[in-house]
């Protein structure tokens, strides 16, 4: 009953709530040796942005940049974020706490499929027809019984730029 109540009541608010991907979806991330020639010149600007960094993970040297808009897209829909990430629980962790140092943004909700290659919305403790997810690759996503593939929204790359980080 309490379940239905909260249901009938985001969808009488017209109230969503978002899950989204992390890499590719709010920040793209390339290894510092794969930089094309007009890409270099973001290593010299990494000190001066506040929406670029440079990290070392697996013995290699690689600069995370946010998508443009993310900081103003997570402002506008701060309460009915989900992070959903692959990746170990640290490294989600990490990434988060670049994207958003307060930690305002997710809360708890925030989750990492270690256990398997796939998302999976059986993981989202909210009803689902009050979910809009987006990510940047479908093919993450189970295709069972549910589809619920159906429910991403894709967040394409610009296909003028390859490595996605200038």
């Amino acid at each position: 009953m309490k379940r239905h109540v909260m249901i009938k009541t985001l969808q009488e608010k017209k109230k969503l709530h978002l899950v989204l991907g992390l890499r590719g979806t709010l920040y793209d991330y390339i290894i510092i040796s794969h930089l094309s020639d007009r890409e270099k010149h973001l290593i010299g600007e990494v000190d001066s942005r506040d929406d670029l960094w440079r990290i070392t993970a697996q013995s290699h040297e690689g600069l995370i940049k946010l998508r443009p808009f993310v900081a103003e897209f997570l402002r506008e829909a701060n309460n009915t974020l989900h992070a959903y990430s692959l990746s170990r629980p640290e490294h989600s962790d990490y990434m988060l706490k670049l994207l958003h140092p307060h930690q305002t943004y997710f809360g708890r909700r925030v989750i990492c499929s270690r256990d398997t290659c796939m998302k999976t919305l059986d993981l989202v403790l909210v009803d689902e027809r009050v979910l809009v997810v987006m990510d940047d690759q479908c093919s993450t996503w189970w295709t069972d019984h549910t589809n619920h593939r159906s429910r991403v929204t894709v967040i394409s790359k610009d296909p003028r730029r390859p490595n996605t980080v200038d």
